[in-house]
């Protein structure tokens, strides 16, 4: 009886991981995996030029300020007005950015924006409407810019910081990046143009829609994560395709490993794409050898694999 438990419950899992490999193998087949892996495989002084290649140089304006505008290939921009502690907790930031989401950030010409007083230091057009200090952090796919600030402050502009959710919210962002950058390399069902986004996929759309209709039926309370969810079930989204990208982000932290909401449980379908785009990048990312460290200043240095440390 208990071999033939054993052998049941060896082939139960058997079958769940030839069901993960296959999953794995459709979704790695619908990206242009040649394109991606030349692109991360390069040699780290080609990464380099393919980076100041596409580092967006922004017209003179309002927005960025210019303590916070482009110095050549530069990855981090930090605020003027940090002091010697938040140089240090933003060094520690960056480390728990997974090195493959960095790495097609870096290849793509991205940019970490790290400001202290509100998103209105960097972004000086906030300054006079509140979201320039309350909200912690955005994607500005125009500028392949990632912004997020330390302190943020209420009508009374008296600043505060929430440490606890920084990581969260870095990542989550990043999300929204790779959102857009990874959507770059995607395919599906054959298409001969890339995707735009990969929360424009076809069989993302599905998966949401099945999560939401799932809900809908079991009479979800979506109170706790109303910023994730559809108005048709009581969210604070009537907007599909901002909802869509706002799941993917959040989801995407929760890949990275710093999902504070535990938005997966409620969107299950969803989160089993998503985690399987994050896996693709990881495992395309893993195959490069040597690898590279992408440093602060915009400079890759190659390392040897098995001293694969974040140089910063």
């Amino acid at each position: 009886m208990n071999l033939k438990k054993s052998f049941s419950a060896m082939m139960a899992a058997t079958g769940l991981t030839v069901t993960m490999a296959a999953q794995a193998d459709d979704i790695g087949n619908s990206f242009n995996r040649q394109g991606l892996s030349d692109r991360l495989h390069a040699s780290c002084a080609v990464q380099e030029a393919q980076r100041e290649r596409l580092v967006r140089k922004l017209p003179a304006g309002t927005d960025p300020a210019p303590a916070f505008r482009n110095k050549g290939i530069t990855f981090v921009i930090e605020s003027p007005h940090f002091d010697q502690n938040m140089k240090a907790d933003a060094d520690v930031l960056f480390a728990k950015i997974p090195e493959h989401t960095k790495s097609l950030a870096f290849n793509e010409g991205g940019v970490f924006v790290w400001s202290r007083y509100g998103l209105a230091e960097s972004l000086p057009s906030r300054k006079n409407n509140i979201n320039g200090y309350i909200i912690p952090g955005l994607y500005l796919p125009d500028q392949k810019r990632l912004y997020l600030t330390f302190m943020l402050a209420g009508l009374d502009r008296k600043f505060y910081a929430e440490p606890a959710r920084r990581t969260r919210i870095a990542n989550h962002e990043a999300g929204h990046m790779m959102d857009d950058m990874l959507g770059n390399y995607s395919h599906y069902k054959g298409r001969q143009q890339a995707d735009g986004r990969l929360t424009d996929r076809r069989d993302y759309k599905d998966a949401l829609n099945r999560d939401t209709k799932r809900m809908r039926q079991q009479n979800t309370d979506v109170t706790a994560f109303s910023y994730y969810a559809a108005g048709s079930i009581g969210g604070d989204h009537n907007d599909q395709q901002r909802l869509r990208r706002e799941v993917f982000a959040e989801l995407w932290a929760e890949s990275s490993g710093y999902g504070g909401s535990g938005l997966s449980k409620h969107y299950p379908d969803t989160y089993s794409l998503v985690k399987g785009f994050y896996d693709h990048l990881a495992d395309t990312y893993k195959a490069s050898d040597p690898r590279c460290v992408y440093k602060k200043d915009g400079s890759a240095v190659p390392v040897a694999t098995s001293k694969h440390v974040l140089d910063l």
